[in-house]
């Protein structure tokens, strides 16, 4: 039971592993930094579990099946691989697996495979990481002088804002990959940190590189922290030298570094505008992560005016060039991109309204004006038009409100706003919307219940 994690955290490695080959185009090399952010954030708690954990009840059986098993396990393996090398990582798990055949194994049988394979001792790397709770935070820091470029690193632990933790209390012997901008493809360098700090020399570097990423191809179980200005070069639209995989799993870093104090909410809102653009569908969802940020139930009411032009400055014209429903071969992409268009929506002046939806493979929400909507829906019911949408809040997951005004229909009283709109939901958006159960209501109270 203490090496659960070799069954559990095998099974989610190899589950991704054949997706990704199997099935290119469904993204799982993201899925993968995704599980891997989501690790990161529960194993910041001093609390948090090792990987193999000494089982000694039978409640700690119960525990172990959990999101550090699963999550922090195969992310660790993906880390392994790609640190030795997939042929090498390969031919140490078909090792174990012969030598272990129908019998028991223990972590120290596949780490002695390992080792054999690689040849050298992966243990010592290994066992900082199954052994011990937590997960580093790597800063990294671009030098460039008269003996070249170099890249500074360091490391301590990852801790939440708050946390009676000492960062400085452990350290990992941590496999990592720099990748940098050169003349031509980028470059990478690799070396294992296990001091406080380090310096990696980059000398396949012309003259002081553009960029650094101090975790290639977004392998690596720890945080990354850069500079405000390196951060905005390597996120923007207009760099195309980074995969999405490591673009997601950086904004990721980013979105942890702000909630735990370590990044200046400012300096991440700022790149903002260099994503707004983004044309990849994962990496503008992964965006959004520090779009939410901005929450409105923590600004002043001035505060969340600032933050209405915000959204509707980087957005409005996008969505409304994207257009509410999805046109003939639009791409997968196009067609479940703008999942900020609800809150963008939410925050519309007076004369604008919203609508968004969620049906099944697709989320978009539109900020639109008066003119739009009598086009794209109001035809069917040529007496609609868009009304004050001051004060209505609009949810998520299917539930929409939008202001609306209309004549009455259907024997509704005359003047009655709340059925004209209940009409509206039934009349217009069904024939477009099919069981996306669209409801549309007053109301008034951004934190009232989303039932109107």
């Amino acid at each position: 039971w203490d090496d659960l994690w070799l069954n559990e955290s095998f099974a989610s490695w190899s589950e991704g592993r054949i997706l990704s080959e199997a099935k290119p185009a469904w993204g799982e090399t993201v899925e993968r930094v995704l599980e891997r952010s989501r690790a990161l954030d529960a194993d910041s708690l001093v609390s948090a579990r090792r990987i193999r954990q000494p089982i000694d009840s039978e409640d700690d059986i119960v525990n172990a099946f959990d999101g550090i098993t699963y999550g922090k396990g195969s992310s660790v393996l993906a880390m392994t691989e790609t640190w030795l090398g997939a042929d090498v990582f390969q031919r140490g798990v078909r090792r174990y697996l012969a030598a272990h055949a129908r019998g028991n194994a223990t972590g120290q049988d596949f780490l002695a495979a390992l080792s054999a394979e690689a040849g050298k001792d992966v243990s010592g790397v290994l066992a900082s990481f199954l052994d011990q709770g937590g997960a580093p935070l790597i800063s990294a820091s671009l030098e460039c002088g008269a003996d070249g470029a170099r890249v500074k690193l360091a490391q301590s632990r990852f801790l939440p804002l708050g946390s009676s933790g000492n960062a400085a209390a452990v350290r990992w012997k941590v496999p990592l990959c720099v990748r940098y901008a050169s003349q031509g493809a980028p470059e990478r360098e690799c070396t294992v940190l296990e001091s406080e700090t380090a310096l990696l020399p980059l000398p396949k570097a012309k003259g002081c590189p553009a960029w650094v990423l101090p975790n290639a191809d977004g392998a690596g179980y720890y945080r990354s922290a850069l500079d405000a200005r390196m951060l905005g070069r390597l996120l923007s639209s207009d760099n195309h030298a980074l995969t999405r995989p490591e673009r997601v799993a950086l904004l990721g870093d980013v979105t942890a570094l702000v909630n735990n104090g370590t990044m200046p909410a400012a300096d991440a809102l700022g790149l903002v505008p260099g994503l707004a653009g983004e044309k990849d569908r994962l990496v503008f969802n992964a965006s959004q992560e520090v779009v939410g940020l901005l929450n409105p139930v923590l600004l002043s009411e001035r505060g969340r005016e600032a933050r209405q032009r915000f959204l509707r400055e980087l957005y409005g014209a996008r969505a409304r060039a994207l257009g509410l429903v999805p046109r003939a071969n639009e791409d997968d992409d196009t067609i479940t991109k703008f999942s900020v268009a609800p809150e963008t929506g939410a925050l519309t002046p007076a004369g604008e309204a919203v609508l968004a939806f969620n049906s099944p493979g697709m989320y978009r929400g539109h900020d639109l004006g008066d003119g739009d909507v009598a086009a794209q829906l109001g035809a069917q019911r040529g007496h609609a038009r868009v009304g004050d949408a001051a004060g209505d809040h609009v949810g998520v997951g299917g539930q929409v409100r939008v202001a609306v005004e209309g004549e009455p229909v259907h024997g509704d009283s005359p003047g009655d706003p709340d059925a004209d709109r209940a009409d509206l939901a039934l009349g217009a958006c069904k024939p477009i919307l099919p069981a996306c159960g669209v409801r549309i209501g007053r109301q008034p109270d951004p934190g009232a219940p989303l039932d109107a």
